[in-house]
């Protein structure tokens, strides 16, 4: 891997050391923050992965989830450097721009794809012809059944009309572009395939399953490393509700029949839905947010403590005044790396802008603003936030009479919330939530507090 870029002992350098990318497992500007987070998902998740080693019969279906920002990520890419000598770990990130429309079987085209690459190219070990070829030939095919000009697109118009037999091994690149390319370009044709290949689930299912057996054999034919094959499937986190739980409920069996070790990322909205997703996928893991202060509102030093290593892994101490802005920075988000670099950032263009070669507590001030007023625009709802706050929980809205109607508002009104990073989801001795800090300085929402006190709620 790139050399880490070296901390930062400038402003100027801040500003690129800030970025906010997941961090390779052996990068040095990692930081353990197992106890900032009360909680070791991640050792348990290695446990369990561990042990599937032993089962040839069993693969591991995992469900992990957290709020964006919280360092899955890392975390994963960390965990994937400490089973290199039990599994092969291909961390896949799905494309931005396939998840507002997406379900299982453009999951699968997906995965077929990059699994061809990934053999090809980075392990250059490519996958066999015949199996490649065949899983080619049954997505063309199939799909010609509804739009003959994928034959012409490819080129294959004419040798099929002439019953030439084809080298779909070698047509196996221009056809994925092409699938790739429909996908991409409009609503209309990516309902196309997804409805073609619905019709087909059981023969994709065994297509994608026929490309992962002849994976794992061209791995077991290999000594210099691990034959077992682990898939890290990354940004299914970032799913809108209304793909993510027809995918992971109605379509998790297809998940799960896929013949190798898994780990799907998912939302965190989606352990507040009311079909519970562990009934669908028993093994799952959520990574909870660092703590900056405790349930009963005590500052949590461990959690603070980890977020002040994270930033001194990457900027001098000399750029900071004093003390005081980092600390203050590090309270203020919440919790979330994404958050603290964000707020880092923008504090130390407001270092610049003043003319300073350092942070000071107006430059912190000026950055916490600037989320909050991010925030403001979001039109919250102060009510529902100030219950949360004081209560740790989500309560049911005294508004409406109807007890099952009451559940479905609150959990409606927690899902938006942890989507729009409103709301964050703790953990450790018990599991409670609580509002970002940047909206607790904002004005409606102390009266909202003061209100929730005052009159019960």
């Amino acid at each position: 891997m790139a050399a880490s870029p070296a901390k930062a002992d400038t402003l100027e350098q801040a500003l690129l050391a800030l970025s906010p990318e997941p961090l390779a497992s052996d990068d040095p500007r990692y930081v353990d923050l197992q106890k900032g987070r009360g909680s070791k998902p991640l050792d348990r998740l290695r446990i369990i992965l561990q042990a599937a080693v032993h089962d040839e019969t069993q693969f591991a279906k995992v469900v992990f989830t957290g709020h964006r920002g919280c360092g899955k990520t890392t975390e994963l890419l960390r965990l994937e450097g400490q089973l290199a000598e039990e599994f092969t770990c291909v961390h896949l990130f799905v494309e931005q721009s396939l998840l507002n429309n997406y379900d299982y079987t453009l999951l699968f085209l997906w995965l077929v794809d990059e699994l061809a690459t990934f053999f090809e190219e980075q392990l250059k070990r490519p996958l066999s012809k015949h199996a490649v070829g065949e899983v080619a030939r049954w997505f063309a095919t199939v799909v010609a059944q509804e739009d003959r000009s994928v034959l012409k697109e490819i080129g294959l118009e004419t040798e099929a009309a002439a019953g030439v037999d084809h080298n779909w091994f070698g047509v196996r690149v221009k056809l994925m572009a092409y699938l790739k390319s429909m996908i991409r370009g409009s609503e209309e044709s990516r309902r196309t395939i997804t409805r073609t290949l619905q019709k087909y689930s059981s023969d994709l299912l065994e297509k994608v399953n026929l490309l992962l057996d002849d994976a794992h054999r061209t791995l077991a034919g290999q000594s210099d490393r691990p034959s077992r094959l682990l898939l890290v499937i990354d940004n299914l986190d970032r799913l809108p509700r209304r793909i993510s739980e027809p995918l992971f409920f109605d379509n998790g069996d297809m998940l799960k029949a896929l013949r190798v070790h898994t780990i799907y990322t998912v939302p965190v909205a989606i352990a507040v839905a009311p079909r519970n997703i562990y009934t669908v996928f028993p093994t799952g893991y959520t990574l909870p947010m660092l703590k900056v202060q405790t349930s009963e509102n005590k500052a949590f030093r461990r959690g603070l403590d980890a977020l002040r290593a994270i930033a001194f892994r990457r900027l001098d101490e000399k750029l900071f005044r004093t003390s005081k802005p980092v600390n203050y920075l590090c309270r203020k988000s919440g919790g979330s790396i994404r958050d603290l670099m964000r707020l880092l950032y923008n504090a130390t263009v407001s270092a610049l802008a003043r003319g300073s070669s350092q942070i000071g507590m107006p430059d912190a001030e000026d950055a916490a603003k600037q989320m909050r007023v991010d925030f403001e625009r979001l039109l919250l709802d102060y009510l529902a936030l100030a219950r949360i706050h004081v209560h740790k929980t989500v309560l049911p809205s005294y508004r409406v009479v109807d007890h099952n109607e009451m559940e479905s508002n609150a959990r409606e009104t927690l899902r938006a919330l942890l989507e729009n990073g409103a709301v964050f989801e703790y953990n450790g001795d018990g599991l409670w939530h609580d509002v970002h800090p940047v909206i607790q300085d904002i004005e409606e929402f102390r009266k909202a507090v003061e209100h929730v006190k005052t009159e019960g709620g």
